[in-house]
């Protein structure tokens, strides 16, 4: 049983810093979650988007007669791994009321061609880890409840952290303080997906 961690995340830090792949405030929560299914014996990978460029659709309708895409981008090889595993979960900060832009983009594509052609991720768990910085959270996670239902897929797993701002725009939180309550809930995740392993 493998499960596969599909996180969303932006190109910098959030002092502007361009930081390495794995080394993302969210990119550490998903490394923490994956670390607690790992020790339980379960082979895990993660898939970090930001360094993967991942096109919108433009419904040009090619997957509507083939399991396949137009666009040359890093799309494929996501979608291969989807269909490979047991268990998705996705990994986004909410800002704006809004996920991550690359990730939205993977989901529409991948859904229209799985749906297409693969009988969505039927039987597959899901799950979904939200770092919510600003309003909205309820909305994208009702976003990913509807996806994963209309791929078939198990009641997700979910985690929301607020590690948000202000109305006036600021961190409400210590940046110390933000790290901490995102690798509880990460690891609180992880616990919440071995225990509907187990049943």
């Amino acid at each position: 049983m493998k499960v596969l961690a599909i996180v969303g995340s932006n190109a910098v830090s959030g002092s502007g810093r361009p930081v390495e792949s794995g080394q993302g405030a969210i990119e550490k929560a998903a490394s923490s979650f994956l670390e607690t299914v790992a020790r339980e014996g379960y082979e895990v990978e993660p898939v970090f988007l930001r360094n993967l460029r991942i096109e919108y659709c433009d419904h040009c309708e090619v997957c509507d007669h083939e399991e396949r895409c137009s666009h040359d981008d890093d799309f494929w090889p996501v979608y291969q791994k989807m269909k490979a595993v047991s268990t998705i979960v996705v990994f986004t900060s909410v800002t704006s009321g809004m996920m991550n832009p690359k990730l939205s983009a993977l989901l529409l594509r991948a859904g229209r061609i799985a749906r297409k052609h693969a009988d969505g991720f039927r039987g597959r768990l899901s799950g979904s880890f939200l770092e919510e910085f600003s309003d909205g959270g309820e909305l994208v996670q009702g976003q990913l409840r509807i996806w994963f239902r209309m791929m078939l897929m198990s009641e997700p797993v979910e985690t929301r952290v607020r590690v948000g701002r202000g109305v006036d725009g600021r961190h409400s939180l210590p940046g110390g303080e933000q790290e901490a309550r995102r690798l509880d809930a990460a690891q609180e995740l992880g616990k919440k997906l071995m225990w509907k392993l187990a049943t």
